[in-house]
């Protein structure tokens, strides 16, 4: 919504999420925007672009044509979105509050869509060695995770490293 404003120089004023400080007849002034719905379907979301038409890159002061990145032997995804625990320490505990009735707030792409985006990602990253998943809770959904284990066996077959929380872990999921 940002960026199709701005391309058609409309006011940014009223965009969920954003925060507007004017300075209007020497004051100060902030409008706070309502927080948006959260996306729940994530699938919705379409996978990164690694390809590198018409894409330059600045990295130690040289200007390149290509994407680094694609160089790397890890290789990040989140599968999900939202933590269903509340936790002091962690923000999640404040997203909780800040998104409530706004929609599901865990969320997890389809196995389907994941592997779309892991195929991909293992054809461009040819140093490619680990998969990193960045999710708060990677296994929270024992139909999901078995659905997942067999397809990335059998499609991508890399040593991965990924976040579990302590009671809901048990010998199956491991």
């Amino acid at each position: 919504e940002f960026v199709q404003k701005v391309e058609a120089s409309s006011s940014l004023d009223n965009i969920k999420n954003f925060w507007i400080k004017k300075n209007v007849g020497g004051e100060e002034i902030i409008t706070k925007n309502p927080v948006s719905n959260l996306l729940e379907n994530l699938d919705e979301i379409p996978i990164f672009d690694y390809s590198n038409e018409n894409k330059y890159y600045i990295e130690n002061n040289k200007l390149s044509n290509g994407d680094p990145i694609i160089n790397l032997s890890k290789y990040t995804i989140m599968v999900s979105r939202g933590c269903p625990f509340k936790c002091s320490f962690c923000s999640n505990s404040y997203f909780h509050q800040l998104f409530s009735n706004k929609g599901k707030f865990v969320r997890r792409r389809s196995v389907e869509h994941v592997f779309s985006e892991l195929v991909y990602a293992k054809n461009i990253f040819k140093n490619m060695k680990v998969i990193s998943f960045l999710d708060e809770v990677f296994v929270l959904d024992k139909k999901w995770i078995k659905a997942f284990v067999k397809e990335y066996k059998e499609k991508i077959n890399l040593d991965f490293r990924c976040e579990f929380y302590p009671s809901i872990v048990d010998e199956e999921i491991v």
